[in-house]
């Protein structure tokens, strides 16, 4: 919906670019892909964030949205969104936010940032699967245009019979998350540190980016001299980790999170994300650390 609206946006304005961060997910950069319009990425800073240098200089009059991701899946880097949004603001463009994985790893407030788009995922937040939200600010609804057309339920936006228990559950879930968020994320991120602490004391492997404005929940490790598909066969089944999003599950080719962060195919084949969360404990990363330095040991 949020490209839809950008191709509404071009036959208003004559503006046909959209910007998206380089390490975006496919999602949105396959949906921008197919769009018809023109798509360029923003460069990353260096801790895999889209850089909002890079997008100073390519915002234009003919941007007609930007969208970023908010936290990034894969290396859990969080944007400068204050930044990115005051630069959209300033250029009269729309623009959007992936808020998937943000939930779980900052307090968001859309109107203070002045976002007029986002997305949200329930599954993200401990909710259930299938239900998700697309948030429009004040000014911006004009464009939005549905995807679903149906019955025109949702104001004519979305078609389709509203599944009124995922709902329910995506609200508890949220409500969770603003009551208990803050304590969490502090709870999280000390067993996310527990776990990159044991690694790097075995020498067995060590933190890609850097560990501030990062998702407590996130460690993309690098086990030099490891294939990293290799690794993962051998803490089966165990273990559950990715060498990239879930989504490209099955592909051959490194993660275009690490292409986009500088790395070459070799430092990217040694790379695995593990991930942590609410019902993660310390003998769980006790027992993890032991079971990887052993299985990095074995295959080397």
């Amino acid at each position: 919906m949020a490209i839809q609206a950008a191709k509404a946006i071009s036959v208003c304005t004559g503006r046909r670019e959209v910007l998206i961060g380089a390490a975006d997910h496919s999602s949105i950069r396959n949906e921008a892909n197919n769009s018809g319009l023109t798509v360029k990425y923003i460069p990353l800073d260096k801790r895999g964030a889209p850089d909002p240098n890079h997008l100073r200089l390519m915002i234009s009059d003919d941007t007609a949205l930007v969208s970023v991701v908010g936290v990034n899946n894969e290396n859990g880097a969080v944007a400068d969104l204050d930044t990115i949004s005051t630069l959209c603001k300033n250029h009269g463009v729309l623009f959007h936010v992936d808020l998937a994985q943000a939930p779980l790893a900052l307090d968001i407030d859309l109107l203070e940032l002045d976002i007029p788009f986002a997305t949200i995922s329930a599954h993200k937040i401990y909710g259930p699967k299938g239900v998700g939200a697309f948030l429009i600010g004040p000014g911006a609804a004009e464009f939005v245009q549905p995807v679903l057309i149906g019955a025109g339920q949702q104001g004519g936006r979305r078609g389709g019979t509203m599944p009124t228990e995922l709902i329910m559950g995506f609200g508890e879930a949220c409500r969770l998350v603003l009551q208990h968020g803050h304590d969490e994320r502090a709870y999280v991120a000390d067993i996310r540190d527990q776990f990159i602490r044991g690694l790097e004391e075995k020498k067995v492997a060590h933190l890609v980016g850097a560990r501030d404005c990062r998702h407590p929940g996130n460690a993309l490790m690098r086990f030099p001299g490891c294939n990293a598909a290799d690794l993962l066969m051998r803490l089966q089944p165990y273990i559950a980790a990715s060498t990239q999003s879930a989504c490209s599950s099955g592909t051959m080719g490194p993660s275009h999170v690490l292409r986009a962060m500088g790395y070459d195919h070799v430092f990217a084949s040694e790379c695995v994300r593990f991930s942590f969360g609410r019902f993660s404990d310390q003998d769980q990363i006790e027992r993890a650390v032991s079971m990887i330095a052993s299985a990095v040991s074995v295959g080397s």
